[in-house]
């Protein structure tokens, strides 16, 4: 512990401040990251799997789509979602299923 003139309560001293601060680099990994792929395309765009069971709707109330904010169902539309979203808006009240 040291005194110093500007403070006269005893501080740590610390002989190399950067050492504390930084966690040694383990050299050999055995479990490196895996490389990710760059994203392609508009993340926000809706994602269609096309194995996905489609649902078509009625839109009773107008409202904007979930993943691509420019688009909005307006009443009388009937879009096609996959059964989750489907069960989603329907459950809202924004949509019914279409006979």
């Amino acid at each position: 512990m040291a005194k110093t003139k500007e403070n006269p309560v005893e501080q740590p001293v610390i002989e190399n401040p950067v050492e504390t601060l930084v966690e040694p680099v383990e050299q050999g990994n055995e479990n490196p990251k895996e490389p990710v792929e760059p994203v392609t395309g508009n993340p926000m765009e809706t994602p269609i799997k096309p194995d996905e069971n489609r649902v078509k709707v009625v839109v009773l109330k107008r409202f904007r789509d979930k993943y691509d904010q420019k688009t909005w169902y307006e009443v009388g539309d009937e879009p096609e979602f996959d059964e989750e979203r489907a069960g989603d808006v329907i459950g809202r009240g924004l949509a019914r299923l279409k006979e």
